[in-house]
């Protein structure tokens, strides 16, 4: 059973707050990556005791902690995918549009050239939150 912590939800709230608060671009408050770095350090303290408790009980196993993470992550980062390619052509002009088919192109090009070993960076960077947390 998971206990619900008041305190952790306080940071997560925030980590969003100064996040947001970051968008909004008010003069004085442009530390909105301090809140993208309280969700790391609140992801990493809750994904590590997972594993040590896990380990301590002598049932971790890499697979189904990865397969958790993917059943977790991957319905919302689909849905978002596929609302934002039914909308993008209705929400974006011309010019946004072709430049989101050109970026889209070259990060295709890119993970190509990543996977057959030239590596020129890590991709896909516009994911890295995702990556951060499996």
């Amino acid at each position: 059973m998971r206990i619900l912590r008041t305190d952790i939800q306080v940071l997560r709230a925030v980590a969003v707050l100064s996040v947001l608060v970051f968008h909004f671009d008010l003069p004085g408050l442009h530390k909105g990556f301090l809140g993208v770095d309280i969700f790391f350090v609140i992801s990493g303290y809750l994904m590590s005791k997972v594993i040590v408790e896990e380990m301590d009980a002598g049932r971790f196993s890499a697979a189904a902690f990865y397969l958790r993470r993917a059943r977790r992550l991957l319905p919302a980062a689909l849905a978002m995918f596929g609302v934002v390619t039914l909308l993008a052509p209705f929400a974006l002009t011309a010019h946004a549009l072709q430049d989101s088919c050109l970026f889209a192109c070259f990060l295709h090009s890119a993970s190509q050239s990543w996977q057959a070993g030239a590596r020129p960076w890590p991709w896909p960077a516009n994911r890295w939150t995702i990556r951060r947390q499996t």
